[in-house]
């Protein structure tokens, strides 16, 4: 009951990481309220109520975030109180061997899928306090260009904020939760703000 209970809280937590890089607070605070609303006795979690409590607490920031920005950082936010349930309870996240990365032929859809897959490893990261995920995707998107973005000054200032968040994080060796809590909030705010500059501005 617990795994799947488990199981069932990453795919919520990778959702909710996809949805506010599109800039979607609305799904966001839903899937939010969802996860900050467990009922510990129905899914077998009331030897870590403590711990539980923690996530339920940051699930309910995110939920009430309001701003994309606020969300980002209230994100990473959620990521680190999973570590440090899974710390305090003396479990690992397991969470097996990813695929390896999407192959880079420069266009559009290969290269958002590749920053899509170390997003994800920048999560797992952090989760599961794994020193590979997190070093893979920072390597990858320290390394993989976005697409061509020269007609858009705002979005490639954007693209190269992600660049530089990533390759600042790689020199420095980060292995801090908090401190790379700040990392990956920040280079969630910057994919966001390089996939929304396509909406149209709010009435």
């Amino acid at each position: 009951m617990v795994r799947a209970h488990m199981r069932e809280h990453y795919y919520r937590f990778t959702t909710i990481e996809h949805l506010v890089i599109r800039d979607d607070l609305y799904d966001v605070h839903a899937i939010a309220r969802t996860i900050g609303q467990d009922v510990l006795l129905e899914n077998g979690l009331e030897r870590w109520s403590t711990q539980t409590a923690l996530v339920n607490g940051a699930a309910a920031v995110l939920a009430i975030a309001s701003t994309n920005e606020e969300a980002c950082r209230s994100t990473a936010q959620v990521a680190v109180a999973c570590a440090l349930c899974h710390r305090d309870a003396k479990v690992s996240a397991m969470f097996g061997s990813p695929l390896p990365p999407p192959r880079d032929d420069a266009s559009v859809a290969a290269r958002m899928a590749r920053h899509v897959w170390a997003t994800d490893r920048l999560s797992d990261g952090i989760i599961g306090a794994a020193d590979d995920s997190w070093n893979a995707g920072l390597e990858l998107l320290a390394r993989t260009p976005a697409p061509s973005v020269a007609s858009d000054a705002r979005r490639a200032d954007a693209a190269r904020q992600l660049q530089e968040l990533a390759a600042a994080a790689r020199r420095t060796n980060q292995r801090d939760l908090m401190t790379r809590a700040g990392t990956y909030g920040e280079i969630l705010v910057a994919c966001s703000n390089c996939h929304t500059r396509d909406r149209a501005p709010s009435p």
